[in-house]
C-alpha cells in the first residue's frame, strides 16, 4: 500500500513537472515568437524602407529620364515643327509669288481686253460711219438714178430732133466749160509767153533802132492743130476769144 501510494505520489509529481514544463515551454515559445515577430517586423520594416528607398530612387530616375526624354521629344518636335513651319512659310511665299504673278498676268489680260474692246468700239464706229456713208451714197445714187430715169423718160417723150438738140446742147455746154478751162490755161501761158517775147522784141528793137520809133505793131502767132480745137478756143459766139482779149489786153485774130 505504501509502495502504491509512493508511486502515485511520484507519478503525481512528474505530472506537475510536465505541466510546468509545458507551461514554461509555452511561455518561452510565446516569448521567442514575440521576439521573432519583432525581429521579422523590424526586418520587414527595414526591407520595406529599403524597397521604398529603391522605389523612390527608381521613381526619381524614371521621372528624371522621363523629363529628359520629354524634353528631348519636345525639342525634337519643336525642331520638326519649326522645319515644317519654315517649309510652310516658304510654300506660302511661293504661292503668294505665284498669285502676284497670276494677278499681273490677269491685269495684263484685262488691259489687252480693254484695248481690244476699245479697238472693237473704234471699228464699230468706223463701220457705222462707213455704213452711214454707204447709206448716204446709196440715197444719192437712188436720187441720181431717179433723175436719170426722169431724163430718159423726157428723152423718150421727145422727138428725134429734140433729143439730138438737147444732147448737142448738153455736150456743147460741157465742151464750153472744158474749153473755158483750156482757154484760161492757154491765156495764162500766152500772157507769160507774150510778156517774155515782148521784152525780147523791145530789147531787140531798141538795140537795132535806138534813134527811131517803132510804128508797127508787135504780132505773135499761136498755131492751132485742128478745127475742133479752134472751135473750142473761139467758143460759142466768140465768148472765149472775147474773154481772152479782155484778160490779156491784146487783139486776137483767128485765121
Amino acid at each position: 500500500m505504501r509502495m502504491v501510494g509512493h508511486v502515485i505520489a511520484e507519478g503525481g509529481g512528474n505530472y506537475g513537472l510536465a505541466i510546468g514544463a509545458l507551461v514554461v515551454g509555452a511561455v518561452v515559445g510565446w516569448i521567442i515568437k514575440l521576439f521573432l515577430d519583432k525581429q521579422r517586423k523590424a526586418t520587414a520594416e527595414s526591407e520595406a524602407q529599403t524597397i521604398i528607398g529603391r522605389a523612390e530612387s527608381r521613381a526619381g530616375e524614371i521621372v528624371q529620364k522621363a523629363e529628359v526624354d520629354a524634353k528631348a521629344e519636345f525639342l525634337s518636335r519643336q525642331e520638326k515643327f519649326e522645319k515644317e513651319a519654315s517649309a510652310t512659310r516658304a510654300e506660302l511665299r511661293e504661292a503668294e509669288k505665284r498669285l502676284e504673278k497670276r494677278e499681273d498676268q490677269l491685269d495684263q489680260k484685262l488691259d489687252m481686253l480693254s484695248l481690244k474692246e476699245r479697238n472693237i468700239e473704234k471699228s464699230e464706229t468706223q463701220v457705222r460711219q462707213k455704213s452711214e456713208e454707204i447709206e448716204k451714197k446709196s440715197v444719192e445714187i437712188d436720187d441720181l438714178l431717179v433723175r436719170q430715169r426722169n431724163e430718159l423718160l423726157k428723152i423718150t417723150q421727145l422727138s428725134m430732133d429734140d433729143a439730138k438738140r438737147q444732147l448737142f446742147q448738153k455736150l456743147e455746154n460741157e465742151l464750153e466749160q472744158d474749153c473755158a478751162e483750156i482757154v484760161n490755161k492757154r491765156v495764162t501761158e500766152a500772157q507769160d509767153e507774150a510778156e517774155n517775147r515782148s521784152r525780147e522784141i523791145v530789147i531787140t528793137a531798141v538795140q537795132r533802132y535806138a534813134a527811131a520809133h517803132t510804128s508797127e505793131a508787135t504780132v505773135g502767132t499761136v498755131p492751132i492743130p485742128n478745127d475742133e480745137l479752134k472751135g473750142r478756143v473761139i467758143g460759142r459766139e466768140g465768148r472765149n476769144i472775147r474773154a481772152f482779149e479782155k484778160a490779156s489786153g491784146v487783139d486776137i485774130i483767128v485765121d
